[in-house]
């Protein structure tokens, strides 16, 4: 029984997998909707095993698209004296 971590896991690898077609696709300006009808005329189907939607592509590009960013490395916020602050400094107490 496939569990939805490795639906998941096996979706984000199938879109990696995608995204040099998709890519390619968009450079010669097909629409979302004529990049999920070539898929389909290419025989490739969803993870779930269906014929692809132009949302189902969108999501796709969104997904990889946030992906990329979350790789890159996190910086502190900086001070005005280089010395890294936390969000919850800023809160003052009541009392």
């Amino acid at each position: 029984m496939m569990t939805a971590t490795f639906l998941q896991r096996d979706s984000r690898g199938r879109a990696a997998d995608l995204m040099p077609i998709i890519d390619e696709l968009k450079a010669n300006g097909r629409s979302l909707a004529q990049i999920a009808k070539e898929l389909n005329a290419r025989g490739i189907k969803t993870p779930r095993g269906g014929e692809w939607q132009a949302t189902q592509v969108a999501r796709v590009i969104a997904h990889h698209q946030i992906e990329g960013i979350d790789e890159k490395p996190q910086r502190p916020l900086e001070g005005g004296n280089g010395s890294s602050r936390s969000h919850s400094s800023s809160i003052k107490s009541v009392g």
